[in-house]
């Protein structure tokens, strides 16, 4: 008999043997009754000591609050339960979600974190609210702000009345037209800005936690790291991935490309979210040339400003073997950066801008 089966049989007899758990637990109880965390252990049975008969009553009300139980049957549960917990807890085999995903999910499709469309019907209103299918799973790691790397499926869905495919962030109509745009969603209505996703779509098998973003923003604008160095400290000291195999084809490490791209996809959605304006970005093409269009126009905007004075118009720097990249960062504070179109390398021109700061620079790819 497995292990699994086992512990079946021990959950299902203590539930027999007590009424009253028989009668007040759910299903979704049974994963925090017999698999506790670090914390939580800890709280109820100090290092080195001994399982209590009863459970401290401050972290009864707790429990009884988080599971919305009666404190009697809290600790009822841990009369029945606690050597359960107490095996899973030292168990030196026990995997987290995210390792057990990591293994054993790839085969069957399966990730720790779900990426959907946020519609299953169309937003066309000449498509009369159609419902989406033809459902397409690509392969993807999402990579967290202080968590591992965490392999996953995400899912997009498609239109056939207006040929659209809807993804986590945004739809694309046409996607076969070398004109494609991919259309950020909009509000829910119009009074409500368009949020930033908090799973942003950088790559297309890669997403980025918008938190991480955050990050990557405050190194490259503050500290002025680069991009590859801020690669390395992730994967040193921030992502904590497992020694265990994974059933996944893709890298477990951050690389400097990735850096820059999530500062500028971020930096871009956070500029139109704060205008209250939806995104449009071409579907194919160089991605590091997909943001020329809409950071020209934030640059041009911020140079119209009446509280910067006059200035003269800035050209929007040419693309050459050298290949430069243009990033925006919406910062607080007095300063606005704007590139220099006489040197292809981090090159600045600053001026001041009392309210909203802006930095807008040029970077050349071998030096950030």
């Amino acid at each position: 008999m497995s292990s699994s089966t086992v512990l079946a049989v021990q959950i299902l007899e203590r539930l027999l043997a007590h009424a009253s758990l028989k009668d007040n637990i759910q299903f979704g109880h049974i994963p925090a009754l017999h698999r506790p965390d670090h914390k939580t252990w800890l709280e109820i049975v100090p290092p080195e000591k001994p399982r209590p008969v009863f459970t401290p009553a401050h972290f009864v009300d707790f429990l009884a609050s988080v599971l919305a139980l009666d404190p009697t049957v809290i600790q009822l549960i841990w009369h029945g339960f606690s050597d359960l917990a107490e095996a899973s807890y030292l168990d030196p085999k026990k995997l987290s979600v995210d390792d057990n995903f990591k293994q054993h999910g790839h085969a069957n499709e399966l990730g720790a974190e779900t990426i959907v469309p946020p519609m299953s019907y169309c937003l066309r209103p000449s498509c009369n609210s159609a419902h989406l299918s033809e459902k397409r799973i690509v392969e993807a790691r999402l990579i967290h702000c202080g968590a591992a790397f965490c392999p996953f499926f995400y899912k997009s869905l498609y239109c056939r009345g207006c040929h659209t495919r809807y993804y986590h962030n945004y739809f694309v109509q046409e996607a076969h037209n070398v004109t494609a745009q991919r259309e950020y969603y909009k509000p829910v209505s119009p009074e409500t800005a368009p949020s930033i996703p908090n799973y942003i779509h950088v790559f297309e098998s890669c997403y980025v936690e918008q938190a991480l973003c955050v990050f990557f923003e405050s190194q490259l604008s503050m500290s002025h790291t680069p991009c590859q160095a801020i690669a390395r400290v992730y994967n040193s000291a921030l992502a904590h991935t497992s020694n265990d195999p994974s059933g996944s084809r893709l890298k477990d490490e951050l690389v400097g490309d990735l850096v820059l791209e999530s500062f500028f996809l971020h930096a871009i959605l956070r500029d139109k979210a704060d205008r209250g304006e939806p995104l449009a970005l071409p579907h194919h093409g160089y991605q590091n040339h997909g943001y020329d269009e809409v950071l020209a126009e934030r640059n041009y905007r911020m140079v119209a400003r009446e509280e910067c004075g006059p200035t003269p118009a800035i050209v929007a720097p040419k693309y050459t073997k050298a290949r430069m990249e243009i990033g925006i960062a919406c910062l607080a504070g007095s300063m606005m950066v704007l590139p220099s179109v006489m040197s292809p390398v981090a090159s600045m021109t600053v001026m001041r801008q009392s309210s909203l700061s802006v930095i807008s620079f040029a970077i050349h790819t071998g030096t950030l």
